[in-house]
């Protein structure tokens, strides 16, 4: 592993392990009734896993060759400009058509994928997302003009 990777990587692994355990002190509760600690909890998890993985592929990747991930700066720009849409059209488009919107723009512009592959994942991901929050956590998520 670059010396440059073990710093943030045991950063972020003390800081998903805290997290962890400070929401469970507030009390996670069950998926059909989360307790205050529920979003925090499963937010560590993943801070937790995302860096195991950043830490594996780091690994590999020093095993092999060795990989540039910095990515060019019209990736990085598209990224920050379809956030940023993203956040200035949730209200007015709701949460779903905004989401549907978002991924599948994503994936047609940085990832290059199909209209079909990008299309299809995009729905998927906007309907999980509606479901997991709308539907299993009973949050209110923005309609929009539709009522979507």
């Amino acid at each position: 592993m670059d010396s440059r990777d073990k710093f943030p990587a045991v950063f972020f692994l003390f800081l998903s392990s805290y997290i962890c355990y400070e929401s469970l002190l507030l009390g996670v509760g069950r998926l059909g009734k989360p307790g205050s600690g529920f979003f925090p909890f499963w937010s560590g998890v993943a801070i937790g896993i995302l860096t195991l993985v950043i830490l594996f592929q780091s690994w590999k990747l020093k095993a092999g060759k060795k990989e540039s991930s910095q990515g060019s700066w019209r990736e990085k720009m598209i990224c920050f400009f379809s956030l940023l849409v993203f956040a200035l059209l949730l209200k007015p488009l709701g949460f779903l058509s905004t989401t549907f919107l978002f991924i599948g723009f994503f994936l047609k512009a940085v990832e290059r994928k199909s209209w079909v592959t990008a299309t299809l994942t995009a729905l998927a991901v906007a309907l999980a997302s509606y479901g997991l929050f709308e539907i299993c956590l009973q949050s209110q998520l923005p309609k929009g003009m539709l009522g979507i």
